[in-house]
């Protein structure tokens, strides 16, 4: 019997992925929060920005640096 030591496909971006995020600030990490719902929500910006208490504008700002540099951009 033989037995390969392999990787998951993604492993490694999943692991660098929760090494960037480990070190977030609670501010950012409330960031991700708003956009995590936001996905789940079909991206409807009126009612996430209604249900947290923030302006549409700032919630794209958000989505722009997430999207640009990652979790640790926010």
């Amino acid at each position: 019997m033989t037995i390969y030591g392999t990787l998951l496909p993604g492993a490694r971006s999943i692991a660098l992925g929760v090494w960037r995020t480990e070190n977030l600030t609670q501010e950012a990490r409330k960031r991700v929060k708003v956009l995590d719902w936001h996905r789940a929500h079909r991206g409807n910006a009126s009612l996430t920005a209604r249900h947290f208490g923030i302006h549409r504008e700032t919630l794209g700002i958000w989505a722009e640096r997430l999207k640009k540099g990652g979790p640790v951009a926010l």
